[in-house]
């Protein structure tokens, strides 16, 4: 079976950084999040197939990367801590659902409720419940607040 992991908030981990008032003010790369890398070793070793499926642009060269961005790229990652992915798909910003489908996805581990909401529209359509392709999202547990913080820093710091 085909399985996937969001790559931000998912494979790597962020913290957020507030004021004195409990205001995010930055979210900053804060290292491997070993908990899903572990699920994701383990799929690995029983045969299935793992994609990291990431609305991250993709550049071109593909190792490029902006001067404030402290976190590594996937293919780092990949590099970095030997893991089993047959790919990188990049979303460019849009839904995951797209990809998901087209790699025949089974189950999908994320930070963004968004992208399990799209998910879970899907699965209550006729199509997929008479075909048996149903995908389960698997909502990662992040702290309140950082996954749009991040989504918004990269957006305004990138100028896109």
């Amino acid at each position: 079976m085909n399985y996937s992991f969001d790559y931000d908030n998912t494979l790597i981990k962020y913290k957020g950084i507030r004021d004195s008032e409990g205001n995010l003010i930055d979210v900053i790369y804060d290292g491997p999040h070993y908990e899903n890398i572990s699920i994701l070793r383990k799929l690995s070793d029983e045969g299935h197939t793992i994609y990291i499926v990431t609305s991250r642009i993709e550049y071109d060269p593909i190792d490029f990367k902006f001067d404030w961005d402290t976190s590594p790229l996937p293919q780092e990652t990949i590099k970095n801590l030997n893991l089993p992915i047959e790919a990188v798909i990049y979303t460019n910003g849009r839904k995951k659902l797209e990809k998901l489908l087209l790699h025949k996805i089974k189950k999908h581990w994320d930070d963004d409720i968004k992208e399990c909401e799209e998910i879970f529209k899907y699965n209550n359509l006729s199509y997929p419940k008479s075909i048996g392709h149903q995908i389960e999202c698997c909502l990662v547990d992040v702290e309140e607040g950082l996954t749009v913080g991040l989504r918004e820093k990269f957006m305004r710091l990138a100028k896109l």
